[in-house]
């Protein structure tokens, strides 16, 4: 698949929550996003999409979340690295975010075979899993957003979502999750949301939740694959299953 293509799924990705019927999509000059129903600033995105008139397209957008009282995410691109649009938002009081430097990234393959665990039991989930610990894995405060975020029952559009849960074997309360969407007419497999609980980290946990969606998704014939790594995180892992980068990406938060 021609890279330029994939660079823009790897980003279109990255807005696939402003498609829920909840969310509104902002009308703002040069930029493109949305506002969820929620207020913390990961649950809203917003992306430049020229360079013309950058300082009040900045502005016009702070001024829209201020006067809902939510923040926001600005999804930074690497065109937008090299026009210095980082310095620009750290001015207009944005700050990295958590997982500030991430990485797009593209695997293409036909199988994706599984590594036995005796340890670790990989289960799809069909209704909306254990909120309390997907929220604890990832961090979040409060259960109502990842349950928003990682719901199998919000399909929309083209859009099919996949969620699996990790637990040690022979005990019944999960340790992590893995969530997936198919998308682009099911052509391409999304790895997206995935974490696992703080004193499970480190063995293996994370890569057997991967492999998992990923030998499913090659199963439905699905052989592309598209993810957005966390550069201190997911990122070697990532790399370590055959994906290579696209393109490096910043995040940047602000809040009222």
């Amino acid at each position: 698949m021609d890279k330029k293509n994939v660079e823009r799924i790897i980003i279109d990705s990255l807005f696939l929550t402003a498609h829920r019927p909840e969310s509104t999509l902002l009308k703002l000059e040069g930029v493109r996003g949305y506002l969820s129903p929620f207020k913390l600033a990961y649950a809203n995105r917003v992306q430049l999409v020229n360079a013309f008139n950058v300082d009040s397209s900045i502005q016009s957008t702070i001024d829209f979340f201020k006067t809902r009282n939510a923040g926001l995410t600005w999804v930074v691109t690497s065109k937008d690295i090299d026009l210095g649009l980082p310095e620009k938002l750290v001015m207009n009081g944005f700050s990295p975010c958590r997982f500030h430097k991430i990485s797009g990234m593209y695997l293409e393959c036909s199988d994706a075979p599984l590594e036995e665990n005796p340890v670790i039991k990989i289960e799809e989930i069909f209704t909306d899993g254990n909120t309390e610990m997907i929220a604890r894995a990832y961090g979040y405060n409060d259960i109502d957003y990842p349950k928003y975020l990682y719901s199998v029952t919000s399909n929309h559009g083209d859009i099919q979502n996949r969620l699996y849960q990790a637990y040690v074997q022979d005990k019944n309360n999960p340790i992590g999750y893995g969530f997936c969407s198919y998308i682009e007419n099911n052509s391409i497999a999304l790895m997206r949301g995935a974490a696992v609980l703080p004193e499970y980290r480190g063995k293996g946990v994370y890569k057997a939740l991967f492999r998992r969606r990923l030998a499913d998704a090659c199963q439905t014939g699905i052989q592309r694959f598209v993810t957005q790594a966390a550069r201190d995180t997911s990122y070697s892992t990532c790399l370590s299953l055959g994906f290579e980068e696209i393109c490096p990406l910043e995040l940047y938060e602000w809040s009222p």
